[in-house]
């Protein structure tokens, strides 16, 4: 009888050394340069146990609203430099009698972009983890003539000009704002203003949680 009870006192002896043996081995091993790398994987199961993953993104109205927000996106800007010439013709005096002519010089600035308040919430395909848009039309939002370096560099009036027209140097800005606006038109700012839209928007919306965005056209 006394054999038996020492034995059966014995195993969780045995069981608490086991377990005291084989915590000091953890330890000692997680202390080591060896069980750095153990404790990263410890603590990123861990995390990963107990991380709240969620699957769930912004609606197509929701997006529409965010972008909304941003109002104007400018994203092309373009500089032009423009020589002009104007001038006045009396129609029966030659120009040494009875013309006038200024000649300007004009740096002239052009913006294009998109207009975010034209997004529409059907312009907006939400597909799980991917989004397609249909962007607004680029426009050309603006051109302006840097007046800072926009001035006359010459002037000619005839022997009989006692008035200079105070207009001529009025037109002869407008011609240059029409030549800026067209460079502006007939170049590839319109196709760099809405290539960089799309990089932006991509950008952004990404930051959203979804994984592919793409543009229709």
């Amino acid at each position: 009888m006394k054999k038996s009870l020492i034995r059966w006192v014995g195993k969780p002896v045995q069981w608490a050394v086991g377990i005291v043996a084989g915590g000091t081995l953890l330890l000692a091993l997680l202390s080591s340069p060896l069980g750095e790398g153990m404790r990263d994987s410890i603590r990123q199961a861990v995390s990963n146990l107990f991380e709240k993953r969620s699957s769930a993104h912004a609606t197509a109205p929701v997006i529409v609203e965010r972008l909304q927000a941003l109002n104007r996106l400018e994203t092309a800007r373009q500089t032009t430099q423009h020589q002009i010439e104007a001038k006045t013709e009396h129609g029966i005096l030659p120009d040494f009698l009875a013309g006038e002519k200024v000649r300007l010089q004009a740096q002239a600035e052009a913006v294009a972009g998109i207009d975010l308040k034209d997004l529409k919430p059907q312009d907006i395909q939400v597909q799980g983890e991917r989004v397609i848009i249909k962007l607004p039309t680029v426009r050309l939002f603006q051109v302006s003539l840097n007046e800072a370096v926009t001035q006359v560099y010459h002037r000619e009036k005839g022997w009989l000009v006692f008035n200079p027209d105070k207009d001529l140097e009025r037109e002869a800005r407008l011609l240059a704002w029409s030549e800026a606006r067209q460079a502006a038109l007939q170049g590839d700012l319109l196709k760099k203003a809405r290539t960089h839209a799309e990089e932006n928007l991509s950008q952004l919306i990404r930051s959203f949680g979804f994984q592919s965005v793409e543009f229709a056209s």
